[in-house]
């Protein structure tokens, strides 16, 4: 990336120089608007701007497994910053945790919390700024980074059509948010752009019976499908049971797509399946993006941001177009 002067953005910006070299000394002098055009224009070019006199405590609030990888992945992209990091688990002790926060100037939830942690968070501290990884649809956070449902279905969708299949079953729950408004996502780019697939939902609950449920299900070998699509990762461990019970070859008898396979798979399955899941790395760098320029976007509206989607082959999919 080119280096910019300081001359080049005031220019650029129509300001005088001496109005750029202010706003990098921290000078009270300079309007908060004009402040903000150049902290922008920074960032835009790689700098990152400290209009703060001392070291700022970010809290960074975890649960075991991936989520906490991927916390410690993010303190470390950071540790070059001018920032002070403190870790704490609500979920164990909360009451260590709002002490924590009551002197923060930021706190990053890798926690998942309810949506009543993350109102109580700003109402002990008002003006933290609140940034919430895998939110899962929770609001109250000033930012808030999850997975696009939407995309990661309408991809699966495209996926299953483009590999010649037109029988699909929909492994799905009402009682799980992510995995019903992809259920929503997948059924309308078939009814859109492939009418011909015949889609059908298997709706099952969030607990052991779902296995039974799909055992059920499965059993007659003279309807199923030619694949199976797990909008979540427990609906995904229990029809691959279910399949290897019943004794299906994949992908030669069946094919099965999921989404969502992080990086940490806490499910032991018979076979890895082919996955449109959400990167991992983009939520991290999103979380660092914001935390960096919170300054200038205190005083915006709630954020919502989504990373990108990769898809992962492993022959779980087979192609029926051959």
């Amino acid at each position: 990336m080119k280096k910019i002067t300081q001359k080049e953005i005031a220019a650029k910006l129509g300001l005088h120089v001496r109005t750029v070299s202010r706003v990098l000394n921290s000078a009270e002098s300079v309007k908060p608007a004009t402040r903000q055009l150049v902290v922008q224009e920074l960032n835009r070019h790689g700098y990152f701007f400290k209009n703060h006199t001392r070291p700022e405590t970010v809290v960074v609030d975890i649960r075991e497994g991936y989520l906490e990888k991927n916390a410690l992945r993010l303190i470390e992209m950071l540790s070059q910053r001018d920032l002070r990091f403190q870790m704490t688990d609500h979920r164990r002790d909360l009451q260590h945790f709002y002490r924590t926060v009551s002197s923060a100037d930021a706190v990053i939830f890798c926690s998942t919390p309810e949506a009543k942690i993350i109102e109580e968070t700003a109402r002990r501290s008002p003006g933290i700024y609140r940034i919430n990884l895998f939110s899962h649809g929770i609001p109250g956070a000033e930012v808030s980074i999850e997975p696009d449902n939407d995309v990661l279905a309408k991809r699966s969708a495209k996926y299953l059509a483009g590999n010649g299949h037109r029988d699909i079953w929909i492994i799905s729950s009402r009682e799980s948010v992510s995995a019903f408004e992809r259920t929503k996502s997948f059924i309308g780019e078939m009814a859109v752009s492939h009418p011909e697939c015949r889609c059908r939902i298997v709706y099952g609950p969030m607990d052991m019976t779902l296995g039974d449920v799909l055992l059920e299900e499965l059993a007659d070998r003279g309807r199923a499908p030619t694949a199976l699509y797990c909008p979540g990762l427990y609906l995904a461990w229990h029809a691959a049971m279910a399949l290897k019970k019943l004794s299906y070859r994949v992908p030669e008898d069946i094919s099965m797509l999921i989404n969502d396979l992080p990086e940490e798979f806490s499910y032991e399955l018979p076979f890895r399946p082919d996955t449109v899941y959400s990167r991992i790395s983009d939520i991290v760098e999103l979380a660092q993006f914001h935390i960096l320029n919170r300054l200038m976007l205190k005083s915006a509206s709630a954020i919502m941001a989504s990373p990108g989607t990769d898809l992962e082959i492993n022959g779980t999919v087979g192609d029926l177009t051959k």
